[in-house]
């Protein structure tokens, strides 16, 4: 008669339905120890990379093109009647040309502006008449663009003359 063969008592465990939860246990507990230490690694090369920023609060928008404001005023002294920015929007590097029709009883000795941006104040924008007179006339000047404006942009103008001083704060943005 042949020997019998002798059953292992690891095995008999192994393939007793506790032995396959604890294998089926097992099993899990690699496959999520494997797929963590995956996930591990893809979450530290994207901390290698630099995030968006996002300026807040989101500045406003601005418009685009060439813009143009309606001033009136009663008081005495030189009085600015229209003021056109060409372009309203420029790029940091580009040229702005401000243009204001301006009128008065006798004549504008000077008008003067500067521009407040988001980390400085521009060095004085020196307007001079290009039509008509310096009683009745059109003024131009221009302001290189050296700043951002995503939340300061607003232009200081002072007109001045022997009958007085007329100063305008407009806020762009």
């Amino acid at each position: 008669m042949p020997a019998k063969a002798k059953n292992s008592s690891f095995i008999n465990a192994a393939l007793s339905p506790q032995g396959i939860v604890v294998l089926f246990l097992i099993l899990v507990v690699l496959s999520a120890g494997s797929y963590f230490y995956a996930r591990r690694n893809t979450y530290r090369n994207n901390l290698s990379q630099k995030p968006t920023i996002t300026p807040t609060p989101t500045p406003r928008p601005v418009q685009h093109g060439n813009g143009s404001f309606s001033v009136s005023s009663n008081k005495t002294g030189p009085k600015m009647t229209l003021l056109e920015l060409k372009p309203y929007d420029p790029a940091n590097g580009a040229t702005m040309t401000l243009r204001i029709t301006a009128t008065n009883t006798v004549p504008i000795t000077s008008i003067i502006a500067t521009m407040k941006t988001d980390h400085k104040t521009s060095t004085p924008i020196i307007f001079s008449v290009v039509e008509g007179t310096s009683t009745q006339g059109i003024w131009e000047g221009t302001w290189a663009v050296d700043d951002t404006y995503l939340y300061e942009y607003t232009l200081v103008i002072t007109e001045t003359s022997s009958n007085g001083e007329f100063t305008n704060t407009l806020g762009l943005r």
